[in-house]
């Protein structure tokens, strides 16, 4: 299940989630840099039983962004997790972007 990188990984696994029965609708941003939020927002998403993304603190990294534009019509909600010094508020705005 391992990608070229955690964003990469991420991506695959939340795949891998979908496939089993998980949605895009609701799905979590967080950091890739440090675990805490990952982790915590992971145990969030799991009783949502929703999908998590990682991303770059200040760039919506490339598995995150394609995923999201192949699902934009199904996604109605996003978490970001953390803070805007987890998750920027210029990745925040791409993320909107990406799903309109």
């Amino acid at each position: 299940m391992g990608g070229a990188n955690r964003y990469d990984t991420a991506a695959r696994i939340a795949d891998c989630g979908v496939a089993h029965g998980m949605p895009w609708d609701g799905v979590g941003i967080a950091t890739g840099i440090g675990f805490p939020d990952a982790l915590s927002g992971g145990a969030m998403l799991g009783s949502l039983d929703s999908v998590l993304l990682l991303t770059d603190p200040k760039t919506l990294s490339a598995p995150a962004q394609t995923r999201l534009a192949a699902n934009r019509v199904v996604i109605g909600t996003v978490h970001f997790i953390g803070g805007t010094g987890a998750v920027s508020q210029g990745v925040r705005t791409t993320v909107g972007q990406v799903l309109q």
